[in-house]
């Protein structure tokens, strides 16, 4: 009995430490850059992410357009804000590689994904430089 727990503690213990490093190597180690930000400087080979508020029930999602040559959108991921309220909104998390040098703007449109003629009155904007 005492070796069956002590398996499972070691195991717990390894996945912990997985979860830990996977955490540390890909997200607390990427920059962020938000609705606030303008600019997005990084080096090439680095990874980066934009989070911007939203809100998934009223249809609307940030649609993001960027030059393919240097930017690779790895992908998204919308987390809801607390509490259990309906309608609540939330952040869209885009977690993008930038493999190569590279300069260009990145831009987010606020709409409904379904609509031909993109109307909104919500665009971001972000200069983007690999270095």
């Amino acid at each position: 009995m005492k070796k069956k727990n002590f398996s499972l503690v070691i195991l717990a213990i390894v996945v912990l430490s997985l979860a830990l490093l996977t955490y540390f190597l890909f997200v607390a180690r990427s920059k962020s850059f938000n609705i606030n930000d303008a600019l997005i400087e990084v080096e090439a080979g680095e990874s980066f992410y934009v989070y911007l508020e939203s809100n998934r029930t009223t249809g609307y999602a940030w649609i993001p357009d960027y030059d393919e040559s240097f930017l690779v959108l790895e992908k998204e991921e919308y987390e809801d804000a607390p509490g259990n309220q309906l309608g609540r909104g939330g952040t869209d998390f885009f977690f993008f590689q930038a493999p190569k040098k590279g300069e260009g703007i990145l831009s987010f449109l606020y709409s409904w994904p379904w609509e031909e003629t993109q109307s909104s009155n919500k665009t971001k904007f972000f200069n983007v430089i690999v270095k």
